[in-house]
């Protein structure tokens, strides 16, 4: 019997070429897989490259089946996004955070009112750093954005304890 999660989740990838469109950078945007168990949970992320073996400027999104991981889709239109950056410098770590952060999210380990208004989790490859965000619903909702934050920011300091990070939130619409 395969153990379900708490909602079906897309891998999505792009690496943006800004010398073809800046404009249009989702159309760089790639399904990798929906996926709907832990089984097939695990078989993703055993069989997807480290963030270390992406291309800089490359990017992953994890994010409920149904909603793209771009600004303008709907469900994403009034929220925001916690965002973390790290300098590369610490792979094991940047590794560890990128784990325990999907499997907090498919899991449904975040408050059920966090479950309920986190959309995804994206993981952008730069030059100097790596950046993680979790995309939320309602940007306006402080008191739900501070449980989510708080509580990933837990996540990470319990497993993680010597690291050093910026921690903030953004509203999409002030992007």
């Amino acid at each position: 019997m395969e153990l379900r999660l708490n909602h079906q989740w897309t891998l999505w990838y792009d690496k943006t070429d800004l010398t073809v469109c800046d404009d249009n950078w989702d159309q760089f945007l790639i399904k990798i897989q929906s996926i709907d168990t832990f089984e097939k949970f695990w078989n993703l992320f055993n069989n997807t490259p480290s963030i270390f073996d992406l291309p800089i400027g490359s990017n992953f999104h994890f994010f409920i089946y149904g909603i793209e991981p771009k600004w303008e889709d709907f469900h994403n239109l009034n929220g925001g996004k916690w965002v973390i950056s790290f300098p590369r410098s610490n792979s094991q770590d940047l590794e560890k955070i990128w784990e325990l952060s999907l499997l907090a999210l498919v899991s449904g380990r975040f408050s059920s009112e966090g479950t309920q208004n986190i959309n995804g989790l994206v993981v952008n490859v730069r030059k100097n750093e790596i950046r993680f965000s979790i995309w939320t619903k309602n940007a306006d909702n402080e008191t739900i954005q501070l449980k989510i934050g708080n509580f990933w920011k837990k996540i990470i300091q319990d497993d993680i304890k010597d690291i050093k990070y910026g921690f903030d939130y953004f509203p999409h619409s002030s992007s």
